[in-house]
């Protein structure tokens, strides 16, 4: 199998390490979908796949993808784990719950486990054997099911790693969902300093929220560059951004009418 390449030692000591590409210079059938550039490969390692809304439209494709090529989160997240060697790998959240209630991250682990039959469908796993797999995710596989929000999700998975000595987290999510995971296991490792001192990976799965791709997704940055009209600085649009959030309800769909009238009166 693929494995995490040796970086000479560049970024060596460096926190939070983190790196999103897939590799490209192998085969689809062969692909990790994830190159470790920094630091080398060693120690234990956890993997946390995020959870998905369980009324989030195409809960399915998002989750388990479209054999034998597109690998949703948790395919993806298996793939990873059995060329990391893993120790955990934890299914989030307690943010839902399925019509018969069941907690999002226990109806995400029933839903693998009751599909470990179906693994060889993608081709990127047909090369590690059916039945050590199988075992090796029922092994490693566990629900969490108190976090709330992607922040608490993250949290909760650095306490996990950390209890289990791990040294290296990695993140599995959707393209358009990985983005603002970085953000919060950033966030996560400023305000709990102490929970984890490894370093943190990610890796986006090959499907994303029904009938939108990762150039949907829009990140606002504070304002940072030099050649930037700095008049414009006591304006900040990231938080302005920001604050549009706190608005719901009926007011939200006014305001929403209202910010598309606007941008359109300025042709945009």
């Amino acid at each position: 199998s693929l494995r995490p390449r040796s970086s000479s030692g560049e970024g060596r000591g460096r926190r939070n390490s983190i790196l999103v590409l897939p590799a490209q210079d192998v085969p689809q059938s062969r692909r990790s979908s994830v190159v470790f550039v920094s630091p080398p490969s060693s120690g234990k390692v956890g993997i946390l796949v995020h959870g998905c809304h369980l009324q989030a439209d195409g809960w399915e494709d998002i989750v388990w993808g479209a054999p034998p090529l597109r690998m949703g989160r948790l395919p993806q997240a298996v793939l990873l784990a059995w060329e990391e060697s893993a120790q955990v790998m934890l299914l989030g959240t307690g943010a839902s719950l399925s019509s018969t209630g069941i907690v999002e991250g226990e109806f995400t682990l029933h839903y693998l486990l009751s599909h470990l039959d179906e693994l060889h469908d993608f081709e990127a796993l047909r090369y590690i054997p059916l039945e050590e797999m199988q075992g090796f995710v029922k092994k490693i596989a566990v629900a969490e099911t108190n976090s709330q929000n992607t922040a608490e999700e993250v949290l909760a998975g650095f306490h996990e790693f950390a209890n289990r000595k791990c040294t290296r987290a990695i993140l599995v999510s959707s393209p358009t969902h990985l983005p603002r995971c970085l953000a919060c296991a950033c966030d996560v490792h400023h305000r709990h300093p102490g929970v984890f001192a490894g370093a943190v990976y990610a890796c986006p799965s090959e499907t994303c929220y029904a009938s939108f791709e990762a150039n949907d997704v829009v990140v606002v940055e504070p304002p940072h560059r030099g050649d930037r009209d700095k008049a414009l600085d006591g304006l900040p649009f990231h938080e302005m951004v920001r604050r549009s959030f706190r608005i719901s309800g009926p007011q939200r769909v006014t305001f929403l009418q209202r910010f598309d009238e606007l941008l359109r009166s300025y042709n945009a």
